[in-house]
């Protein structure tokens, strides 16, 4: 992802959780706030927390929905650390993240 033109952009983070309230799901956007299209995604399931169902779960793995990563807390944590990392350096911007570890008590 380029900076050229000096547009400013953002992100979107949405979770899915249990009926447990545990996190099964993230989803991940980074758009430009000019034009609104997404530049980036991202989509996370956690394994083995979507097993225990959701609202949601009939929807959390369909057809033609990549997943970027299926498995681990730690691993996906990891993942996303990087992903921000890799858009921040890529954007040369400052993006203020709302702590992802919040989502997932320990």
């Amino acid at each position: 992802m380029s900076n050229s033109n000096n547009n400013a952009y953002f992100a979107v983070i949405d979770t899915e959780t249990t009926w447990s309230n545990e996190v099964m799901s993230i989803g991940i956007v980074i758009s430009n706030s000019a034009d609104f299209l997404p530049l980036e995604t991202k989509y996370y399931v956690l394994s083995p927390e979507y097993l225990n169902g959701g609202m949601f779960s009939s929807v959390i793995k369909i057809k033609g929905q990549k997943v970027d990563i299926n498995g681990s807390r730690s691993k996906i944590i990891s993942d996303i650390k990087s992903f921000f990392e890799n858009i921040i350096s890529s954007l040369s911007m400052h993006i203020m993240l709302i702590s992802i570890i919040n989502f997932f008590p320990s």
